[in-house]
């Protein structure tokens, strides 16, 4: 492979922009006591740690999961502080936010 000066190479380079969610990133879901679930089953997972919230849109229907996505994923507003929040008593976090890591296939180890 041939090395090119940095001082040409540089002109050539390109950014390379990531981001999270538009491959098959991994978004996680964690109930906390404070979550009150609109149907009773889409609380089965409260307190149990976290889990995979976001991994394939498609399996949604299969598994009659549509309604309990929709209401862990919507957001809500707070006018005090003019921003949008998760709904109460639900957490999200991208697994290994920040890293190229976190742009791969389907994590099998999700639930």
């Amino acid at each position: 492979m041939a090395s090119i000066p940095l001082d040409v190479a540089a002109g050539e380079l390109h950014p390379i922009f990531l981001v999270p969610g538009a491959s098959c990133s991994d978004v996680e879901g964690r109930l906390t006591e404070a979550y009150r679930p609109s149907v009773p089953s889409c609380g089965a997972l409260k307190g149990k740690g976290w889990f995979g919230l976001w991994e394939n849109s498609s399996d949604l229907v299969a598994y009659h999961y549509n309604r309990c996505f929709e209401a862990q994923m919507s957001l809500v507003y707070d006018p005090i502080h003019n921003d949008y929040r998760n709904l109460p008593g639900v957490e999200t976090r991208v697994a290994k936010f920040g890293t190229a890591r976190g742009f791969h296939g389907k994590d099998p180890s999700h639930p």
